[in-house]
């Protein structure tokens, strides 16, 4: 992160940090046994295209829309991402372009399991409770793993203002805040795309520099307020970026 120090401390106000109702369409799925959600493999970034366990925060990447079917609760798993639809793949599961005509991305739920069209014997399981496991497909068995609650995110509780500011070597507060660098304009992120622009420290400046707001989501990732699709992250380079 780079870092500017502003000389004026009383121009250094509180970074608050907000909870924010999910405004995604989709349903997530639940896995019953472990209460994670079933998501794209790295959120779709670099081709990841496999269907994992991680936790459930109403992302993109595990949001699904259903579409029915001829038949009652049967239809496909679209991503709100537009990547594609849940299919088979082997054992495992992953999202492709849908198509309408494809019995193996058809889906039919019954009770808490959903089990494939293709295959009324196989029914969608979480592996593990350990983020990043596969989501695959096993004969139909009636254990927790396969059950799933499809409905959509719970809307997020206020929680208590936080600050969030930079320390100096003392482990004192400097007065500048975790900020994205808005130099070179404030275009929105596309939400569905892999994008990274530098982070920084800045002087606080409050409510003024929504830039230096974040909402933090149940599974801990830091959410822009000014950019609702830039979180704070560590990329391969050395600086942390968006």
């Amino acid at each position: 992160m780079r870092t500017r120090e502003w000389p004026n401390v009383s121009q250094r106000p509180t970074l608050s940090i907000v909870f924010q109702p999910n405004n995604d369409p989709g349903m997530q799925l639940q896995n019953v046994r472990y209460a994670t959600c079933a998501s794209i493999e790295n959120g779709g970034v670099d081709g990841g295209r496999g269907i994992v366990s991680f936790g459930c925060a109403g992302r993109p990447d595990q949001l699904w829309l259903h579409t029915p079917g001829q038949a009652s609760g049967e239809g496909q798993f679209e991503s709100v991402t537009a990547l594609g639809c849940i299919e088979p793949n082997g054992s495992n599961v992953r999202v492709a372009g849908c198509d309408n005509g494809a019995v193996g991305q058809r889906w039919k739920i019954v009770d808490q399991t959903i089990r494939s069209e293709n295959n009324p014997n196989l029914c969608l399981a979480a592996t593990s409770g350990k983020h990043g496991s596969a989501v695959d497909v096993q004969t139909c068995n009636g254990t927790t793993e396969q059950q799933w609650v499809v409905g959509p995110p719970p809307t997020s509780a206020p929680s208590p203002a936080v600050r969030l500011t930079a320390l100096d070597a003392a482990g004192k507060a400097t007065g500048s805040c975790a900020d994205i660098d808005v130099s070179q304009g404030t275009k929105p992120y596309n939400r569905f795309a892999y994008e990274e622009r530098p982070a920084q420290t800045f002087p606080c400046l409050g409510a003024t520099r929504p830039a230096q707001q974040w909402n933090l989501g149940p599974d801990g990732r830091l959410v822009n307020r000014q950019f609702p699709a830039a979180c704070l992250g560590i990329t391969k380079k050395t600086n942390p970026e968006m």
